[in-house]
């Protein structure tokens, strides 16, 4: 939901593609355009998108980046299959597994277009900085935050699929 909204900041058309609990969240959040994924499948949409973000499922990877334009800058993932490559076929097989599969994906990117897989460490003024952006903006919400020290309560949220995403905040904020 964050990122719907800064990408709308910075002025970009957002279209998301959701679930039947994420679309209006999408709405809430800013999006131009909320397809749903039931609905729209991603290999049906039209292949005219600049960038392409995936925050969902591995299964989605393909299908975006063949969404993207000629010209697009390309596609970035935090959804990638490096830690179940490594539980299926050990620590080097594995890596090199994730890294063959990386290669394909990236070949579907059009000539000049990026294909990144991103990983995130922690950085706590950038947490910071985010949790204060969702709450001054009401950017999300359907967010439900809970402390770092709360991480048990985070995970029943979840599992009972309560209403609103959880977000673990720095213990400090």
């Amino acid at each position: 939901m964050i990122a719907i909204a800064l990408l709308k900041q910075l002025g970009a058309h957002v279209t998301t593609t959701a679930g039947e609990h994420g679309l209006a969240a999408c709405r809430a959040a800013g999006a131009d355009l909320v397809l749903d994924r039931r609905l729209h499948p991603l290999d049906r949409l039209p292949r005219h998108f600049a960038a392409t973000l995936n925050f969902a499922h591995w299964q989605d990877d393909a299908p975006l980046v063949a969404r993207l334009a000629p010209d697009a800058l390309g596609h970035a993932t935090t959804v990638h299959p490096l830690l179940a490559q490594i539980d299926r076929y050990g620590l080097a097989g594995g890596a090199l597994a994730a890294l063959l599969r990386k290669r394909r994906s990236a070949a579907g990117a059009p000539p000049g277009g990026r294909y990144a897989w991103t990983v995130f460490r922690p950085d706590h003024g950038a947490l910071d900085w985010l949790a204060e952006y969702a709450v001054t903006r009401k950017v999300a919400p359907t967010l439900q935050a809970f402390r770092m020290g709360d991480v048990a309560a985070a995970h029943a949220h979840v599992e009972e699929r309560r209403l609103g995403r959880a977000v673990l905040l720095p213990n400090h904020f």
